[in-house]
């Protein structure tokens, strides 16, 4: 009997590390201001296929149907293939295959514009990077909300799909390519963007090296007000 796996679930368990946080990713000329939270995730996956009707379960019931049902990736194919007979189900096993890997990897990305007129993707730009000649694509949507930092309303982004093709459709007529310069986390507890990677490993110690810095600064600073005394 065949081993199960169960990427996608590992997958929605890791993403609970980078739940309800804000990042700010740059490149030479772009700026995208993402909130993204664990419900985020599952759509990003193709876990919406599972369901006959997409919009039957949002972002975090579909997660919950993974995570407490135990669903393996099998069962979740067999659920793409039934409830959507005529759709390629390589489309999902690619996206599950390759999503964390490519976020993990996020900063050695490329910015890009999303040119093909034939798509229902609404995202202006992409977020693409190349692996074993197949590209994954992350589309990047930007959306009117209010500024949780300033209370203005200003222009923020959510990931609105990931894709995965072995071709350039999505961006054969870019005018940029550029490549990622930062990726930053808001710390709240401090008001500050800090260093960020989805890679867990590289988050920790650059957390802890922002930590460490934030420490020294707030010495300093109380140094300088005990001299003034």
């Amino acid at each position: 009997m065949e081993e199960k796996s169960y990427l996608a679930k590992e997958t929605l368990l890791w993403s609970k590390n980078f739940d309800n946080i804000n990042l700010k990713i740059t490149s030479e000329t772009k700026e995208f201001n993402i909130k993204l939270g664990k419900e985020n995730i599952p759509h990003l996956l193709g876990l919406q296929y599972i369901n006959r009707y997409l919009k039957s379960q949002k972002g975090i019931e579909l997660y919950n149907e993974v995570i407490k049902n135990d669903m393996s990736d099998e069962d979740i194919f067999k659920k793409v293939k039934k409830s959507h007979p005529k759709k390629d189900v390589v489309n999902v096993k690619n996206r599950i295959r390759t999503f964390k890997s490519f976020m993990e990897n996020l900063e050695n990305a490329r910015i890009v514009e999303q040119t093909n007129p034939k798509t229902h993707i609404k995202s202006k730009f992409l977020v693409i990077d190349t692996k074993d000649n197949f590209t994954m694509h992350l589309g990047v949507l930007e959306t009117g909300n209010l500024d949780v930092f300033t209370d203005f309303e200003v222009e923020r982004n959510i990931f609105e799909t990931y894709i995965v093709q072995n071709n350039d459709k999505f961006y054969k007529y870019t005018s940029i390519y550029e490549p990622i310069k930062s990726i930053e986390k808001y710390e709240e507890n401090y008001q500050k963007w800090r260093k960020f990677s989805f890679n867990l490993e590289k988050d920790k110690e650059l957390e802890e090296k922002f930590l460490i810095e934030e420490k020294e600064i707030i010495e300093e600073t109380e140094l300088e007000e005990e001299m003034e005394i």
